[in-house]
């Protein structure tokens, strides 16, 4: 009577694979009989034998062909359940040794799937026999049974299972857009990049198969090759993009190699203005349908401050969406991009370029007191205010300069409040830190949450007023200077003290004079700040020598 060994191997593949290497189990003393056991093989894995028993109960089978033995992976309970062993396995060899005398033939026959690979020749007692066969390509449920005529023990020796070498494991990878990603509301088109791997996609009879796509489930695209997939016309929206490989027959591969990735089109919601934009949702799109009025544009991060009636915000364009060349005054409408955050200063990141609107416009400085910016700063954040008074500088010596990037102290008449260099274009950088009274014109800004102070924007027209209204009907030309001589003039024409820093703050020129000449001449080409004091009055102005 046939005794029948089922071999299980337990292999438990989670993608689509034609190699998963090659699996040795070795152990000399692993001896298969009427009794539960296992073993260790040589890589780790614990191999259980569980006897067979028929409806009786009866583990010898009594005279009834059953399986006489099971081999499996795990010892939790005595059920075998076949794994699935995508592409084949390949090569399959077993060495076994009868392990008792008596005589007659032993045979061993492999299935695979209840296909018979094949019988062995016959071997007698204590004979080594190695059955092998290779280049097995059965894919689905493998279930490996081992055949003896007549013995009853069978002694283990080595098991080893080879995966089929045919090819590498076909992939479908969309590398562009990436699934979830978000997309502004300007995009109408985009191109879908994807990268297949061990497969080569081609018309029929050319390669492995094709590709099938849609686009939000409409209809099926075939796709011969493995150029970008571009789609136009996008709205506002979620859209979805499926792929799958497909043979020459148009049937998915088994199994199935696909990705889905979904992106979404962001839309703006309209705002009548700059209040109602900074009462918005950070992350979310927006567009000012009213004019805003450019009020200072610098060249880091291509940052622009634009006001109007109900606020102010920042646009920070590091990407440098905005092409048009900004003038202070220009006006905008329909600026439109994503309302963002940094260190506690709301910005808008553009999204388009949205030109100019109007230019000329005018934006007087609110006039704040210090007490009331201390109160109540993020109301006035990224808006042109002039503080209520004159202050000075704690930090004013005569010598001293300013620092980009630097905080001062303003000390008012009761209150201080702080300034900060944060404009790295400004033209006061590196002249001297000014003494006395000052009047203060710039733009208040906010650092790390609750950190706020005012920059003004540059010499002339902020800095910092300067007391450049105290000298009354002050004058200085011409400027640029050509032929070293310049004039200044004043309603009062008294004698005056003037001072000239180069840009790094040092003084380069000093004298007084009674009259409006000034001789220059010993002067280089280059940018100056030169500083005039009249009867306690002040007036500073950008000097430029050609």
């Amino acid at each position: 009577m046939k005794k029948i060994y089922f071999l299980m191997l337990a292999l438990l593949v989670s993608s689509f694979s034609f190699g998963q290497g090659t699996e040795d189990f070795t152990n000399s003393n692993a001896t298969s009989s009427y009794s539960d056991g296992s073993f260790v093989g040589n890589n780790g894995i614990t191999w259980t034998y569980v006897q067979s028993r028929d409806a009786n109960g009866d583990a010898n089978g009594s005279g009834i062909a059953l399986p006489a033995l099971m081999l499996r992976r795990s010892s939790s309970n005595s059920s075998v359940t076949s794994s699935t062993i995508s592409g084949g396995i390949g090569d399959f060899s077993v060495k076994l040794y009868k392990g008792f005398t008596g005589g007659g033939n032993r045979q061993v026959e492999l299935f695979i799937n209840g296909v018979s690979q094949g019988v062995s020749t016959a071997f007698d007692d204590f004979d080594e026999h190695v059955f092998s066969v290779t280049g097995i390509n059965i894919g689905g449920d493998v279930i490996i049974q081992l055949v003896d005529v007549t013995s009853k023990q069978i002694i283990v020796d080595d098991i080893t299972w080879t995966a089929y070498a045919g090819a590498a494991s076909p992939s479908l990878t969309i590398t562009s857009p990436t699934d979830g990603q978000e997309f502004n509301p300007e995009t109408t088109s985009l191109d879908v990049t994807f990268v297949v791997q061990n497969f080569t996609v081609a018309t029929a009879g050319n390669g492995d198969g094709h590709i099938h796509y849609t686009i939000d489930s409409g209809s099926v695209v075939m796709k011969y090759d493995t150029d970008p997939i571009s789609l136009t016309g996008l709205a506002p929206g979620t859209h979805t993009v499926y792929m799958e490989l497909v043979d020459d027959n148009h049937q998915p591969l088994n199994p199935a190699v696909n990705q889905t990735v979904s992106f979404t089109i962001a839309s703006y919601t309209d705002v009548a203005n700059l209040g109602e934009l900074r009462a918005g949702t950070i992350g979310a799109y927006y567009r000012v349908t009213g004019e805003v009025i450019g009020t200072y544009a610098q060249s880091y991060r291509n940052q622009k401050w634009v006001q109007d009636a109900t606020g102010g915000i920042v646009v920070d364009d590091v990407a440098g969406v905005i092409t048009t060349s900004y003038n202070e005054g220009d006006g905008v409408i329909n600026l439109r991009g994503k309302l963002g955050e940094y260190n506690g200063n709301m910005q808008l990141v553009p999204s388009a370029d949205p030109g100019v609107n109007s230019t000329g416009n005018v934006v007087t400085p609110q006039v704040v007191s210090i007490s009331n910016l201390l109160a109540n700063s993020e109301d006035y954040e990224s808006e042109l205010v002039q503080i209520d008074g004159n202050v000075t500088f704690a930090d004013a010596d005569g010598t001293a300069t300013f620092a980009t990037g630097t905080v001062y102290a303003l000390n008012g008449a009761t209150d201080t409040y702080n300034m900060r260099t944060s404009f790295y274009d400004a033209d006061y950088i590196g002249s001297v830190i000014p003494t006395g009274n000052v009047t203060m014109i710039g733009i208040i800004g906010e650092r790390s949450g609750n950190e706020y102070f005012i920059t003004p924007r540059n010499q002339t027209s902020d800095l910092l007023g300067l007391s450049q209204q105290s000298i009354i009907g002050f004058e200085l030309f011409p400027n640029p200077v050509n032929n070293g001589i310049i004039n200044i003039t004043t309603q009062d024409n008294l004698d005056k003290n003037i001072q000239i820093f180069n840009v790094l703050g040092k003084q380069v020129f000093a004298t007084t004079i009674s009259g409006t000449h000034v001789n220059i001449s010993s002067l280089n080409s280059g940018i100056y700040i030169i500083r005039v004091e009249e009867a306690g009055r002040l007036a500073t102005r950008k000097l430029v020598i050609e």
